[in-house]
């Protein structure tokens, strides 16, 4: 799939911004903070529904405007689409395509499809589980809506039960509506970890092979562990059920701590390397080589479930790889996968190579192609 034009209407820091794209590689050339990253942020939004950067989808309406417009035109499988989708300083979100609007709360349901690499993803490996949370979230948030769907609701409900916790902390009423937010979070819950499991073990395997590409010596693993004892052979109902179990074992505890002290959102993803614990004992090497591998691995999983293959955004990472590993990725610039690729210094690229590709140069707000 490609992105054959892109046009930002108050969005970040574009008043009005409007490029065609090529079908294979996008340079896009800039200084530090004129709005590169803004501009792969766009097309991860479509992909989606939401910023990745920002804690809020309203922090990308440009200063002083009411909304923020993301339109493109799109190629999927040879059917040609014109995509608008609208962010609303209320929190509302619209998304028209080819003039139609789509139900789904603003959900962009995979028309979409993008992997992005950029020097955060480190973090996936280095720091807390929330960044592996996150990683197989996105991952599976574009192949499922059911997988965004119960995502959602899990957590709009996770936010109403610990409202109540904190008002059970003071005075035991109320006891109704908390078993019935139990319910609802169980049986998102159920469908998250089941969802989360089945793809996790299709991606290790996936990101093992890519690590052996770039590292032939050492294996890369991929442990699932929910933070409590939890049996995810078994089926829905059956995972539904002990969820339930052990809230009510949990309830007093999480009252008098004000938050619901298990779940999805405290899962766990363990990567070990060769059996070490890659977060806590791997070399750093061997952890960018982790980082750079699971992103491959994402790019290879989305092609096999979507049978599309994904746009690949890579967000200034040439200047955070050494040669072996900016030639592996530079590898999967397949002629069939479209790129849009940030950086500060066009030097990293033989000049032959420029003369092929599509510059685009974003400079005060504004996209030149061909800038250079």
């Amino acid at each position: 799939m490609i992105i054959q034009e892109l046009e930002l209407i108050d969005y970040r820091n574009y008043s009005h911004a409007h490029t065609e794209l090529d079908s294979s590689l996008n340079i896009i050339v800039g200084g530090n903070a004129v709005g590169k990253t803004n501009l792969l942020e766009s097309v991860r939004i479509l992909s989606l529904g939401s910023s990745y950067r920002a804690s809020s989808d309203r922090e990308v309406i440009r200063w002083g405007c009411d909304q923020a417009i993301i339109h493109c035109r799109i190629v999927r499988r040879g059917k040609s689409y014109q995509m608008d989708f609208q962010i609303h300083r209320n929190g509302q979100k619209r998304i028209r395509v080819n003039q139609v609007e789509r139900q789904g709360h603003g959900e962009p349901e995979g028309l979409v499809v993008a992997v992005l690499f950029s020097p955060d993803d480190l973090k996936i490996v280095k720091e807390g589980p929330e960044y592996r949370r996150d990683y197989i979230d996105q991952v599976l948030i574009q192949i499922s809506s059911k997988y965004a769907y119960f995502r959602k609701r899990y957590l709009r409900t996770l936010t109403q039960r610990n409202s109540l916790l904190k008002s059970l902390m003071g005075e035991r009423k109320n006891l109704d509506t908390l078993e019935a937010w139990d319910q609802y979070l169980a049986e998102a819950a159920s469908h998250i970890y089941r969802m989360r499991r089945a793809g996790i073990e299709k991606i290790q395997k996936l990101a093992n092979r890519r690590m052996r590409e770039i590292s032939p010596q050492e294996n890369l693993q991929i442990s699932y562990t929910p933070n409590f004892e939890l049996d995810l052979s078994e089926d829905g109902k059956q995972v539904c059920q002990a969820f339930l179990q052990q809230l009510k074992q949990e309830r007093e505890e999480d009252i008098a701590r004000g938050i619901t002290s298990f779940g999805p959102h405290r899962d766990e993803l363990v990567l070990t390397v060769s059996d070490i614990d890659l977060r806590t004992y791997g070399s750093q090497g061997q952890q960018r080589t982790a980082a750079l591998a699971l992103r491959m691995a994402e790019i290879d999983f989305l092609r096999e479930e979507l049978e599309v293959t994904p746009i690949l955004l890579l967000d200034d990472v040439m200047s955070e790889l050494d040669k072996e590993r900016r030639e592996s990725l530079m590898r999967l610039l397949r002629d069939d996968m479209q790129c849009l690729l940030t950086t500060t210094n066009i030097s990293y690229f033989d000049p032959q190579i420029l003369t092929s590709q599509t510059v685009l140069e974003i400079k005060n707000g504004t996209i030149r192609r061909g800038g250079l």
